[in-house]
């Protein structure tokens, strides 16, 4: 299958699917796409994955995007260390925006490499709010070494709470859901990393995390789960 044959195909399912706005989201996009790959032949299937290995590199059809979501949606864990490489490459001549997204990538696939803490930590400090999640992703390839980070981001979130609350709820309601989804790691967990740097703000933590667990609960419809969660923490 050649370029001009992949192109085409993904046109077809830009135009079935309305994805024009495929590069801020696109979900149900993504979702058929991968669909459809995981019951390509073989051929086929290594013909546009290395097509999207391609984009990732150049982006010279502008499917960087589409070629990231969909390596991540249908695990294509294989092609991790590929994307490893490119990082190697490129990471010192690219913007970070593009560092980013890969390793964003990398993380999800739940591929270990040595590039992740430097780099999560790089980028939590230029931008707090987006390093949230790579954190997050980390803690669930090496729980250990992630929730030494995670505290300290948790820190700093609290102690910003009371100028940015909304952002504070928004990182809680990201950590509950991500948590209760992935079960890597425990919320106590995650309250006594913190009391161990600063009791009090543990504390601290804990009642918001306590809250807004109850709050989760009512919005998802998932009080179940959620007063079990906070059972274990009282």
């Amino acid at each position: 299958m050649n370029t001009d044959t992949i192109i085409n195909i993904l046109r077809a399912f830009e135009h079935e699917y309305n994805a024009n706005h495929y590069k801020d989201g696109g979900g149900e996009f993504i979702h058929q796409l991968s669909s459809k790959l995981s019951v390509t032949v073989e051929d086929d299937k290594e013909s546009i994955l290395k097509f999207f290995l391609n984009e990732v590199e150049f982006n010279n059809n502008n499917y960087r995007s589409v070629a990231l979501k969909t390596i991540v949606e249908i695990n294509a864990i294989e092609l991790a260390p590929k994307l490893e490489e490119l990082y190697k490459k490129w990471h010192l001549s690219k913007d970070d925006h593009w560092n980013y997204t890969l390793v964003e990538a990398m993380l999800q696939l739940k591929y270990h490499s040595v590039i992740y803490e430097d780099f999560i930590i790089y980028y939590f400090q230029k931008d707090p709010d987006k390093g949230f999640p790579l954190v997050l992703y980390y803690c669930d390839i090496i729980p250990e070494a992630g929730l030494v980070i995670l505290s300290q981001t948790c820190l700093f979130f609290l102690q910003k709470e009371s100028a940015t609350r909304s952002l504070f709820r928004s990182k809680l309601t990201f950590l509950i859901s991500h948590v209760l989804k992935n079960k890597t790691f425990s919320f106590l967990e995650l309250i006594q990393k913190i009391s161990s740097i600063n009791k009090n703000q543990g504390n601290e933590f804990k009642k918001c995390l306590i809250n807004e667990l109850f709050d989760y609960g009512k919005r998802m419809r998932c009080e179940h789960m959620t007063r079990k969660e906070i059972k274990y923490l009282q």
